[in-house]
């Protein structure tokens, strides 16, 4: 009974891999490029949002083995710290809000 689930579920495996429907099948060079331009721009974003992120955070610095001026220091938990990151470049969101 164990060897039939695992070779149906190996077929059903094989079989979905190997689909690829016709629009993509048709397109499938023009995409890459558009994907690959995608990619870099959304890791481009990650990356930005990450360092803005660090630069509010000392302790996430610190935690992640970053020794630079604000290492030993510590994160403002108070509400005016948050405004004022919320204010400027520190929102990735475009109405102000905070992700």
């Amino acid at each position: 009974m164990r060897n039939l689930l695992l070779t149906a579920a190996s077929a059903l495996a094989l079989a979905t891999g190997a689909y690829v429907p016709a629009s993509q099948a048709q397109t499938g060079e023009t995409v890459a490029p558009a994907t690959e331009t995608l990619h870099e721009q959304l890791a481009a974003f990650f990356k930005e949002y990450d360092e803005q992120e660090l630069a509010h955070s000392p302790v996430s610095k610190a935690y992640r083995g970053v020794r630079d001026a604000d290492y030993g220091k510590w994160d403002d938990p108070s509400d005016a710290a948050e405004v004022a990151i919320s204010a400027g470049a520190g929102g990735a969101c475009q109405d102000g809000s905070r992700v």
